[in-house]
Order: C-alpha cells, then sequence, then structure tokens
C-alpha cells in the first residue's frame, strides 16, 4: 500500500503504483472527476501522522530558534558597570 497526499494523484503515478502490485491510497485533486473511492479509515490515520509530523517540525523549529537567539545574545552585560 502506498499512501500520498494529493500531490501525488496523477495518472503516471498511480499507474506505476500498480504495475508495482501495490495499491494506492491517495485522495483525489478536486479536479478529478469522477473522484477515486477512498477509505476512511486510512485516511483519517494519514491525516494523524501528518498532524503528528507538523507538531515535531513546529517543536523543532522553536527549538532551533531558542538556540540560534541564545547564541546571538551577548553572555555579559555590556552596561553592568564591572570593571575587570
Amino acid at each position: 500500500m502506498v499512501i500520498g497526499d494529493k500531490g501525488y494523484d496523477t495518472d503516471a503515478v498511480l499507474d506505476l503504483i500498480e504495475t508495482a502490485g501495490a495499491r494506492a491510497e491517495i485522495p483525489s485533486k478536486s479536479k478529478r472527476n469522477p473522484p477515486r473511492p477512498r477509505d476512511r479509515e486510512i485516511c483519517r490515520m494519514r491525516s494523524l501522522i501528518e498532524r503528528h509530523f507538523g507538531k515535531i517540525r513546529e517543536s523543532c523549529r522553536s527549538t532551533i530558534w531558542k538556540f540560534r537567539s541564545a547564541l546571538t545574545e551577548p553572555r555579559w552585560p555590556t552596561d553592568s558597570g564591572c570593571v575587570i
């Protein structure tokens, strides 16, 4: 089984998957007429996985931002009045 998003809903990709002997579970593009049948349970699982990876990606983005901002901030305040 090959699970993908709407970007892979082309006849060439679907033919390639079919010749490989796999089943394609790819949602139809809005312009495909008539839309291909889909398995709702697999679509739910796919959506859950995509949201999970989105949360991981967002978490990594904020962690990297915090790390970079910590590197660019000065360690010692320049206006502290300390004389070394």
